[in-house]
C-alpha cells in the first residue's frame, strides 16, 4: 500500500468454523488501522472505516482501480474454497491481480 498497490482482502461470504467472514473484515481492519497509519489511510480510501465511509463510498463505487484496500466475498460458506464456484467479483479481482 505504501507503493500504491491495490490490496484485496478476501473472506468467506458465510460463517464456517472459525474462519472470518467478509462482513467481519472491516471491523478487524479498523482495529488494526488504529496502530498503522498506512493501513488507516488505505482503509479510509477504500471506505472500510465507518467514519470515512460517508465521504469515500460514493467516490469508490465503480472505480476499484483507485481503491488501495477493499474487501471481496469469496462466495463460499465452507472452510475450503472451490475455485470453480467463487463469486464473480472475486474472479474479476483475481483476473486483474499480479499476485494471488
Amino acid at each position: 500500500m505504501r507503493l500504491l498497490l491495490q490490496v484485496v482482502l478476501v473472506a468467506n461470504s458465510l460463517p464456517a468454523l472459525n474462519d472470518v467472514t467478509a462482513m467481519e473484515l472491516p471491523e478487524i481492519v479498523a482495529e488494526a488501522a488504529k496502530h498503522c497509519d498506512i493501513l488507516r489511510r488505505a482503509a479510509e480510501a477504500g471506505g472500510l472505516l465507518v467514519d470515512a465511509m460517508v465521504s469515500t463510498l460514493d467516490d469508490s463505487k465503480g472505480n476499484s482501480s483507485s481503491v488501495p484496500l477493499m474487501v471481496v466475498e469469496n462466495g463460499c460458506g465452507s472452510p475450503c474454497i472451490d475455485l470453480r464456484q467463487v463469486s464473480s467479483e472475486l474472479a474479476a479481482a483475481a483476473k486483474e491481480a499480479d499476485l494471488v
